[in-house]
């Protein structure tokens, strides 16, 4: 296993290698020189910085995992229960107290000892659930209601009459949770097979398919069927104070699929971070994709400063004026009009709902001989807080 200091020296010898490179391709356009070459080495040192980032992220993870305490004992009636069913389909009397709902379903409610390292993947594996806010339900939908505008607040003296404050505007969201199934299948010899721990292949398998599944949900997703995603509502260039609810503001590059130059990409950024309320910036991030992090680490300020940093302690990741950076792959890549970098408080913008429970089904005849185990789990999502999340688009 890499050691984290490693892997954070690693980080920023190639970062200093980046700017290096970069000045050099920024002087050769000076110059007349051509850029190719630099343009390759830079490529190639992303590319490092983009492996070193996954090296920290896995190393971060297992030491995290390393640090749980591992239950003691024998496994508890239930679990032992819940084993025996995936083997061989035994439903054992003290299985009845797993049982989602009612015969007709076949499914049996996964134990809590499985369950819990399955979430804590779905976290490690969702760059949205890092950040946005989770709500768990036991229902189908969540609701729930957002102040839109200020309380007018007046200074008294002890005989001035007083008046009552302006009363906020109330907006009301709801979000419902729709189903998602991942079908792992394995061989019947290595189910029978005692050394293999069936529970964590089952929670490793689902887990998976469940993050990337649900990931590219909240950010490109429909919201029919399936969480909506934040790139899939209209955008405006308004202020808060006079857009329309249910759009997110917006911040035009300039140039259509660019950052334009590169003070120009900068400054962008800056009033991309301006626009969110001072309440929000605390907690903010920005959320774009690898490809679109490899652009903004070449940025400079009109004075020679790289806007971007790598980490530089354990559990932070790198930062952008000062604010984390979160990476989700499914975000937009750089284009025409693309909505290719967020930034926002997404604990207070975007709301992720989980229904409890994860239900499975064995099935042992549609896929013979192999077993398959269908998994069922409730989720939804989608911004509740239009003024916390921003965008900014690669527009003219």
């Amino acid at each position: 296993m890499d050691n984290v200091k490693q892997v954070l020296d690693a980080q920023a010898a190639a970062f200093e290698a980046l700017k290096s490179a970069n000045d050099a391709r920024l002087k050769a356009i000076e110059e007349k020189q051509g850029q190719g070459d630099h343009l390759v080495k830079i490529d190639k040192i992303n590319s490092d910085l983009d492996q070193l980032a996954e090296r920290l992220k896995a190393t971060e993870a297992a030491i995290s995992r390393a640090s749980v305490a591992p239950t003691s004992g024998q496994p508890d009636e239930q679990k032992a229960a819940f084993s025996a069913w995936l083997r061989r389909g035994d439903a054992a009397p003290q299985a009845k107290g797993m049982r989602v709902s009612d015969n007709e379903n076949g499914g049996y409610l996964v134990p809590e000892s499985v369950v819990g390292p399955l979430v804590q993947r779905l976290f490690d594996g969702s760059p949205m659930r890092q950040v946005a806010r989770i709500q768990t339900i036991s229902g189908n939908a969540v609701e729930g209601v957002v102040s839109y505008g200020q309380l007018s607040v007046s200074w008294l003296d002890e005989v001035t009459a007083s008046s009552d404050p302006q009363t906020p505007t109330l907006k009301k969201y709801r979000i419902e949770v729709n189903n998602q199934r991942s079908s792992p299948r394995i061989g019947p010899n290595m189910l029978e097979d005692a050394a293999v721990n069936v529970e964590q292949w089952l929670s490793d398998s689902i887990a998976r398919d469940f993050a990337l599944s649900e990931q590219t949900a909240f950010i490109t997703g429909s919201g029919v069927g399936r969480p909506r995603g934040i790139t899939t509502y209209t955008t405006a260039a308004t202020a808060d104070s006079s857009r329309a609810w249910g759009q997110l503001e917006h911040v035009a590059t300039g140039t259509s699929g660019g950052f334009g130059s590169n003070a120009n990409g900068v400054d962008k950024l800056i009033d991309l971070a301006g626009k969110l309320k001072s309440g929000y910036r605390q907690g903010a991030v920005f959320m774009m994709s690898k490809a679109t992090l490899a652009a903004v680490r070449v940025l400079k300020t009109s004075g020679g400063d790289y806007i971007w940093q790598p980490s530089t302690q354990a559990g932070n990741p790198s930062v952008l004026l000062g604010y984390n950076v979160v990476e989700a792959e499914d975000m937009p890549a750089v284009g025409a009009d693309s909505l290719s970098i967020a930034f926002g408080n997404f604990g207070s913008g975007y709301m992720v709902v989980d229904r409890l429970g994860l239900s499975v089904l064995r099935d042992p005849f549609s896929n013979n001989p192999y077993i398959t185990f269908h998994a069922t789990r409730r989720v939804g999502g989608g911004v509740v807080d239009f003024d916390a999340i921003k965008f900014l688009k690669f527009s003219a």
